[in-house]
């Protein structure tokens, strides 16, 4: 209400003059008033319009997508990463060496972080692990400033105690082991379960959504039919988790770090990979000599020739945003090079994702 004064006010250089309001007097009165003049109403109007204008541009500014966030994502077999202590609830011993301690030379460990280091990766995918404390030890003595806050590694089901683990600069969520379930093709005279274990880890980056990284390292080929079976059995144990978790979130998010111990011809990999809209690609890596070999054997070169075993797969949304990929294998004349042949048997294939 306009309390029974003289209201005077100047706008758009238009004079309005209202008086003798009265008590009872309200708004509409006031826009309704012989004092208020079509051209005022009109510049009202005008002032409306430019409102609205600039209410949806803000509004359109603020819904924009921030920038899309590079985040690189590895895998790499570290090569019997034992410590120097006996576990004498495990085969630690090496078989190539008279059955000596399996301990990882400190001239190998010290190439694995110059080659972890060259990586640069934000999350890291692991297979060939010992324990916990030493990938621990590990990141704080050879890998400092490298920003890897989040350690995760849970013992797996291998008889020489070698586990699947991940280092990640961003924080992580709920993680879960797959050690304990009972693979498809079991039998009641024969229970299948991982050979390792499959690690499910929610990655939360900050500026960037949420991911899953699952990290496996399939039964290897040492066993011949027995080993076929198993790793087969392990896919399809894989790929049940995967479809349970594309059915109740079709654009989830999440990628597959593993040494599958086979290529990409093997019925392990078709299994894995699935068809149809809930293809789980790979990433098509290759090294700068355009070749995408992953392994050599230290052991047997002249009768395993090189072979790509190590792989990250992305699941349909995931795979929408890789941008690059490559195996960190440069030429064999780099110190780089040596130090990758030093460390391991295996190269590291990396991934980067727009998030």
């Amino acid at each position: 209400m306009w309390y029974g004064v003289n209201f005077s006010a100047n706008m758009l250089t238009q004079n309005i003059v209202v008086k003798n309001c009265g008590w009872r007097s309200n708004f509409s009165d006031f826009l309704f008033h012989p004092a208020y003049t079509l051209n005022t109403r009109r510049a009202i109007h005008t002032m409306r319009r430019y409102l609205w204008l600039i209410i949806v541009f803000l509004s359109g500014f603020l819904a924009m997508e921030a920038p899309a966030k590079p985040i690189k994502i590895a895998t790499y077999n570290m090569e019997n990463m034992f410590d120097a202590y006996d576990d004498p609830y495990t085969n630690d011993i090496d078989i190539h060496n008279k059955g000596a301690l399996l301990t990882k030379p400190v001239d190998e460990v010290q190439a694995l972080a110059r080659n972890i280091r060259a990586l640069n990766a934000d999350v890291i995918g692991l297979q060939e692990v010992e324990n916990r404390g030493w990938l621990e030890r590990f990141n704080k003595e050879y890998l400092s400033g490298m920003g890897y806050k989040a350690v995760e590694l849970i013992e797996g089901n291998d008889n020489r105690g070698i586990d699947v683990a991940i280092l990640s600069r961003f924080p992580l969520g709920p993680v879960v082991s797959y050690r304990h379930i009972t693979l498809p093709d079991s039998t009641a005279s024969r229970q299948r379960r991982f050979s390792r274990d499959l690690l499910e880890v929610h990655v939360r980056p900050d500026g960037a959504p949420a991911f899953t990284v699952f990290v496996a390292h399939l039964k290897s080929r040492s066993g011949g039919k027995t080993a076929t079976l198993q790793r087969l059995a392990e896919a399809r144990a894989i790929r049940q988790i995967w479809d349970a978790k594309l059915k109740s979130t079709p654009k989830a998010n999440f990628v597959f770090l593993a040494d599958m111990n086979d290529n990409a011809q093997s019925a392990t990999f078709r299994i894995l990979q699935g068809r149809g809209a809930t293809i789980v690609k790979a990433a098509p890596a290759v090294a700068p000599d355009k070749t995408d070999y992953t392994e050599i054997s230290k052991y047997a070169a002249e009768k395993y020739p090189p072979i790509r075993f190590d792989y990250i797969l992305a699941s349909p949304t995931m795979s929408e945003r890789m941008k690059s990929c490559g195996v960190l294998r440069p030429a064999p004349n780099t110190k780089l090079y040596q130090d990758l042949r030093k460390a391991s048997d295996h190269f590291p294939v990396w991934a980067v994702f727009d998030l």
